[in-house]
């Protein structure tokens, strides 16, 4: 993270938005890689998404003194500016993660139903910002890594002592005693991974949240037996492989899901 020049900042103020092509926005962000060798090279992009900028009124479109970043700047120049969306949404200078994106979104909702956009800006805003988002995603966000990948063996171990600790709970389904372990254990890979670049897809919420890490890492925890009307607390994780005494209550969490989803879809379509 740096303070860009007033060179810098007069390149980026003089792009428009159909300057900002997939190309040139690696250009801007993007790091090569030797495709022979697959050696990363020196950095070769312009910026990092996190370099800092200063914008004045006058300058773009904002009402005060603005201490914002490169990328943020990008979007609103990409999507904002674009689409004309400046009087609904203001300069967006926050970290764009999924809940910002929904903040966001639910002012543009508003705005269509009281006319203060076109049901085609709204079109706009979908196609661009899944046009940025899932092309660019690649070229900036760090994938995950072994750490990440890999529970810490401190959780492990301490997971296998809360396990045995409240064993009778967890055969009863007590889901408190169930939620409290798991947020332990959440807190203890956190602090256990704290700067690990892996973290910035679960931090984002865009591709994954803390959820997923749960299941994945740590234990899938209570799930509905609708057989019996009593919760199970299924102590697997995907990494550490299904028990054999889990895998009913895995099936379970299936179709749990993807029931309601196919009803509703069969309702729609005037099937059922």
């Amino acid at each position: 993270m740096a303070m860009i020049t007033e060179a810098q900042k007069k390149y980026l103020l003089s792009l428009t938005p159909d300057d900002l092509t997939f190309s040139t926005l690696v250009d801007l962000f993007g790091d090569t890689v030797d495709p022979k060798t697959a050696i990363k090279n020196k950095p070769t992009s312009k910026f990092n998404t996190t370099d800092e900028m200063v914008l004045n009124p006058g300058e773009y479109f904002v009402k005060e003194k603005t201490n914002t970043t490169v990328g943020r700047f990008i979007y609103n120049k990409y999507i904002v500016e674009r689409i004309g969306l400046q009087d609904i949404l203001g300069y967006v200078n926050e970290p764009l993660t999924k809940g910002a994106g929904q903040k966001n979104e639910a002012l543009l909702a508003k705005a269509l139903v009281e006319d203060r956009m076109t049901v085609d800006q709204f079109y706009d805003y979908v196609d661009y910002r899944d046009n940025l988002g899932m092309q660019l995603h690649p070229v900036i966000c760090a994938s995950f890594t072994m750490n990440t990948i890999k529970t810490p063996a401190s959780v492990q171990k301490k997971k296998a002592e809360l396990f045995k600790k409240y064993d009778k709970e967890l055969k009863d389904g007590d889901i408190v005693t169930s939620e409290r372990i798991e947020k332990e254990l959440m807190k203890m890979a956190k602090d256990e991974l704290k700067g690990d670049p892996g973290l910035d897809l679960y931090d984002s919420e865009a591709r994954g949240n803390y959820g997923n890490y749960k299941n994945m890492n740590l234990f899938k925890g209570a799930t509905m037996n609708n057989s019996t009307g009593k919760f199970e607390i299924v102590q697997s994780s995907f990494m550490d492989g299904i028990r054999k005494e889990d895998i009913h209550s895995f099936g379970n969490a299936v179709i749990a899901g993807d029931y309601p989803k196919s009803k509703l879809g069969a309702y729609n379509r005037n099937i059922i």
